[in-house]
């Protein structure tokens, strides 16, 4: 007798929605499949109708959906009237020349992050946008992971007070090899991780940033790209933004996010939250005279704290379900040509004067 299976059998994609747009992938590999078998499958609004990839045993994946065709030559896929979304996961350095041909062919482009390697190549293909307006959308996906939902969900709630400061730790020790550690490719975690975290934190302390102080270098990748970065800068309003990516041998909480009343620490999984309310608070004036004897330190304040602890679940289609919006009813994007800008002019500004701009 065999065995039953305790793994829970993946819930069949809901039927696609008779609007569905229909969808072309470049660069098969890994994020381009995940993309397809994932998003592109379960996303009731889009529809799999075309995979193009210079190595031809990739396409192996397009002959899974029957109705998709495979293209080894960008050229020609873009001539198939069949296609209206073009998603661009193919390595960075091609983004600009292949988001750019996209946009003349008449095809909306979803490109992964990062957009283009440099400000300048970022401008002049936000320029080329605007004649093609609802047609270039970034894949900033990450702005919808759970910890960002949870930590804009506790400021808006009020929880925390006015932001002081934020640190984000990603990343760890890590010795990688591929294309992703040459600069020639556009490799290196400013173009890796730097898209995402900055954008996250410009989402918490604000744009536009200022008085940026960076680090930047090389621990244990090979190549010649950059492996680690740490990068501090103010918002608007004066609250702190401290990130570092990459180095530590040793586990960091992803988020620590500060308050004039409260704090929210964690990662990906779980966040727990410690906070009070500041109308409980007795008024407080400071003393000038010297202290009594046996007198400690600080003020005897009877705080009353709340503590939550946050189990957090991720919706995968949350970003997605954004892009069918866009794409096919004219919606605003959420990632703005300015939200684009600001972030690679920052990732520009910490490589300034380094081995790695």
């Amino acid at each position: 007798m065999s065995t039953p299976s305790t793994t829970p059998e993946k819930p069949a994609p809901a039927p696609k929605h008779a609007d569905a747009i229909r969808t072309a992938v470049c660069g098969l590999g890994r994020i381009g499949q995940p993309t397809v078998e994932g998003a592109l499958t379960e996303h009731p609004g889009f529809t799999f109708v075309a995979g193009m990839d210079n190595l031809p045993e990739r396409l192996e994946l397009v002959a899974k959906f029957p109705d998709a065709r495979g293209y080894t030559d960008y050229q020609e896929l873009l001539a198939d009237p069949a296609v209206e979304l073009v998603i661009l996961a193919t390595r960075s350095l091609d983004h600009k020349a292949m988001t750019l041909e996209a946009l003349a062919a008449g095809k909306a482009v979803l490109v992964e992050k990062p957009v283009t390697l440099n400000l300048a190549d970022t401008e002049e293909l936000l320029a080329a946008a605007q004649h093609a307006p609802g047609k270039l959308l970034v894949k900033h996906n990450r702005r919808y992971d759970a910890p960002l939902v949870c930590a804009k969900k506790a400021l808006a709630e009020g929880k925390l007070g006015r932001v002081v400061r934020l640190q984000l730790r990603c990343g760890g020790y890590n010795r990688r090899s591929d294309w992703q550690t040459l600069k020639e490719f556009g490799g290196g975690q400013l173009l890796n991780w730097g898209p995402h975290v900055v954008d996250w934190a410009l989402q918490i302390v604000g744009a536009p940033a200022r008085d940026l102080w960076a680090d930047v270098r090389r621990i244990s990748a090979a190549g010649d790209a950059e492996d680690y970065f740490k990068i501090v800068f103010r918002g608007p309003d004066g609250a702190v933004a401290d990130i570092e990516i990459g180095g530590s041998t040793l586990p960091q909480n992803t988020w620590h996010l500060i308050g004039e009343h409260g704090t929210l620490a964690g990662d990906d999984k779980q966040a727990r939250l410690k906070y009070c309310d500041p109308s409980t608070l007795a008024p407080l004036t400071a003393d000038s005279g010297t202290p009594a004897t046996g007198q400690g330190y600080g003020n005897p304040d009877a705080i009353t704290w709340t503590e939550e602890t946050v189990d957090l679940t991720g919706d995968d289609l949350a970003f997605w379900e954004r892009v069918y919006r866009t794409v096919r009813h004219g919606e605003p994007f959420p990632v703005t040509p300015d939200d684009v800008h600001e972030t690679m002019r920052i990732l520009d500004l910490a490589k300034q004067g380094t081995p790695f701009a």
